[in-house]
């Protein structure tokens, strides 16, 4: 719970996806969405949409070709309770990069 632990954690996911190998993705795409399941805490869900629009940017092609599973997740995020998930996913307005992941996730599949 504490805040720097989950700041160090979330960092070093993001250093991992932007060295990870595009043919990895869809290892990775499973735990990504197993830790956007309604049962997870927001603040797991917002690291995980993060890491989501991280690796969009990193391997546009490899998530493109994942959209069909990828969009309807992003969806059920964005009328989430807290605002903090919604903004993450592109439903509102918050804090993570100014846009939220589906943007980024969707405009992947047109830089290919």
């Amino acid at each position: 719970k504490a805040a720097q632990v989950r700041d160090a954690a979330l960092a070093a996911s993001c250093s991992v996806v932007a060295i990870l190998c595009p043919h990895a993705v869809e290892l990775v795409l499973p735990v990504i969405f197993d830790a956007m399941e309604d049962s997870k805490k927001w603040q797991v869900k917002e690291g995980a949409l993060k890491l989501l629009a991280d690796l969009a940017a990193t391997a546009p092609a490899q998530v493109s070709a994942c959209l069909p599973a990828i969009v309807p997740l992003i969806s059920e995020r964005m009328v989430d309770p807290r605002e903090q998930v919604r903004a993450g996913s592109g439903g509102g307005r918050g804090r993570l990069s100014g846009q939220g992941c589906q943007t980024t996730v969707c405009t992947a599949g047109h830089s290919v």
